[in-house]
């Protein structure tokens, strides 16, 4: 006997492939967003550990200058060239620069923590290359993708497309059910019809068949008012998930307005601060020869080289901070791969 029972509900089954294949849309689009997420926080970790390392560079750079004024000024109280207390100014100065250097070496690990524990690898093992992010970025206009392709506006998008297809679900529940039943059968016998047997290998074969087919049909008539009921919870839900996508649409729009309007800002900082990077140097060389000269007091000189170090820094953060501008636009859009290009030399891979 091979019995054989199939069941059509009027396109139910079709709902339901439906609904699987929503759900599958909104796991690939939340694998997306969570792939975004990851890469944002990795870069912005990189931001902060190239500006901690640099800052921590700047401080030795700064530290090493007023070491040689230092000795120069030693030398010159030394010689009663000049007073004691520019000794002990110039003194006051370098441990200053020295607590400063101390403070940018923990900050730089701190953040190289805070990166390796990203990328899931020891802190001795990361080695950065700041590259182009020393340079100030190009003048030039990111793409624009519409916000519809962001990974967020997509997994909204594919829940508002699960609550419509469970709504869909619902409109086709209450239909008739139907049953298609059959079924085939074979008997084999080696008895005569006098009651005697044929002996041998008789009876192995099949040599009565017989079929059957049967059609059976049911209709979930009190199912009304449960299904009437869960599919108002369902509409209220699928527009519910399309108000949320609106509201995800319009965020994401701020957002990346947002992030431009920053990303200029920081761009037209970054032009800037190179002139006050070369004013801040001859400063301090002039104030330097002015109290070599005896025409300016330590005062000036440890004035003119804090300025400097400020200016340093300064530069490198702008710079930094406007490459990091153009990385927020690029997350803001939803893809880095624009602002990665940007990386990249010309010609290069």
């Amino acid at each position: 006997l091979f019995p054989y029972t199939t069941l059509f509900r009027s396109g139910y089954r079709g709902a339901l492939v439906n609904v699987a294949r929503a759900q599958h849309s909104a796991t690939k689009a939340a694998t997306a967003l969570t792939r975004l997420d990851i890469a944002a926080a990795v870069a912005s970790a990189f931001f902060n550990l190239v500006s901690a390392q640099h800052v921590a560079e700047g401080a030795q750079a700064d530290v090493e200058r007023r070491q040689i004024l230092a000795k120069s000024v030693h030398v010159l109280v030394d010689n009663q060239l000049r007073p004691g207390a520019d000794a002990s100014r110039a003194d006051a100065e370098l441990a200053a620069a020295r607590i400063r250097l101390i403070q940018g070496e923990t900050a730089e690990s701190i953040e190289k923590i805070a990166f390796a524990d990203l990328l899931g690898i020891a802190p001795d093992a990361v080695s950065i290359d700041a590259g182009l992010l020393l340079e100030a970025p190009p003048d030039r206009s990111s793409p624009n993708p519409p916000v519809a392709s962001h990974p967020s506006a997509l997994v909204q998008n594919a829940q508002t497309e699960v609550a419509s297809a469970r709504v869909h679900t619902l409109d086709r529940s209450y239909y008739p059910r139907f049953y298609l039943q059959s079924s085939v059968s074979g008997r084999g016998t080696g008895v005569n019809t006098d009651g005697t047997l044929q002996g041998g290998a008789s009876g192995l074969d099949l040599q009565r068949e017989n079929w059957a087919v049967g059609l059976t049909v049911t209709f979930p008539l009190m199912d009304i008012f449960s299904i009437r009921a869960q599919k108002q919870v369902a509409s209220a839900q699928l527009n519910a998930e399309k108000a949320r996508y609106q509201q995800t649409v319009q965020d994401l729009t701020s957002q990346i307005e947002q992030a431009r309007a920053g990303a200029d800002g920081a761009r037209r900082v970054a032009q800037n601060t190179p002139a006050e990077l070369q004013a801040a140097r001859d400063t301090e060389k002039q104030a330097r020869a002015r109290y070599e000269a005896g025409l300016a007091s330590i005062v000036e000189v440890a004035d003119a080289q804090g300025l400097l170090v400020q200016a340093e820094t300064g530069d490198l953060i702008a710079k930094v901070n406007a490459w990091s501008g153009l990385a927020s636009v690029a997350v803001a859009q939803g893809d880095l791969a624009s602002f990665l290009d940007l990386l990249r030399p010309a010609g290069g891979h």
